[in-house]
């Protein structure tokens, strides 16, 4: 018996790159790179799986996500707002800890419900939400 297990066809090797783009924290590009449609819920992604360098870009309104298309814009502004507002609370913490306690959690709850009709507004609101139920370490 094989002691680690490598994936054969290319239906599992798929699954494999598909899986690590979503703990990664690259679930954006993924999708976007096999022309499927990126849910409101997948936005949140980088920001629940990134490292801070990433969170950082981000928070820079940085492309990270690759050029978007016009509408793929106003979602990266506000996972933009999002990744500013996470600094904030970040400063001299743990992103870490933030991603486990509570972005995790809020990304899993949203894949699992409908959320196609959820607009980037809608999304912000339900992220600073969860995001409020934890106290900012800083204010200005």
């Amino acid at each position: 018996m094989a002691s680690w297990w490598h994936p054969s066809s290319p239906d599992e090797r798929e699954l494999v790159r598909e899986s690590e783009s979503f703990l990664l924290g690259t679930y954006v590009e993924y999708l976007r790179s096999q022309g499927r449609w990126v849910p409101p819920w997948a936005w949140l992604n980088t920001l629940a799986h990134g490292d801070p360098e990433t969170v950082r870009a981000l928070a820079a309104d940085e492309a990270v996500h690759g050029p978007p298309c016009a509408a793929e814009r106003v979602w990266q502004q506000a996972v933009a707002y999002l990744a500013q507002e996470l600094a904030l609370r970040c400063e001299g913490g743990s992103l870490a800890g933030v991603q486990r306690s509570t972005l995790v959690p809020l990304e899993l709850r949203l894949a699992a419900i409908p959320t196609s009709d959820m607009d980037p507004g809608d999304f912000v609101c339900e992220v600073m939400r969860a995001l409020g139920e934890r106290p900012a370490r800083h204010r200005p």
